[in-house]
């Protein structure tokens, strides 16, 4: 398999993914790639408007968000303000949040999804890595070397 600074600044495979690599490899190959790095901690969030207020705190979004899933979608697809030729989204203890909160994970995904879609529209990487542990059976495709 191609290494992390191969892949990550591919928009055509950008996408959601659990992520098997360790936080630190990724974070060092997506600056490396040039690629702006955001880390939200899901471990102790619990529900939508936690969510919601780690990915604004992590990305620093304008005040008028407007803290819903459509809004969500619609300041992820422009980041404007952050610049930068792509991004990665490193969500950490992804697998206890959704455990915790499955419906909200499942929504969570599919706006994100959305949302990297758009993002390979304009020929910029957009990933989501999900991280959690090794037996986390998130129903996404793997992001993984070797």
């Amino acid at each position: 398999m191609d290494s992390l600074l191969m892949v990550l600044p591919d928009y055509r495979r950008a996408g959601v993914y659990q992520a098997q690599i360790e936080p630190s490899e990724i974070v060092a190959a997506a600056k490396t790639a040039g690629l702006l790095v955001f880390q939200v901690n899901l471990g102790k969030a619990s529900g939508k408007a936690s969510l919601l207020d780690a990915l604004a705190q992590a990305f620093k979004f304008p005040t008028h968000f407007g803290r819903n899933w459509d809004a969500l979608n619609d300041i992820l697809s422009d980041l404007s303000w952050v610049g930068g030729s792509g991004f990665v989204l490193l969500f950490l203890n992804a697998d206890a949040f959704a455990a915790d909160n499955p419906a909200v994970f499942k929504a969570a995904v599919e706006v994100l999804q959305t949302v990297a879609k758009s993002w390979r529209e304009k020929r910029k990487p957009f990933w989501v890595l999900l991280e959690g542990s090794a037996e986390w059976k998130a129903h996404l495709p793997k992001l993984m070397l070797g």
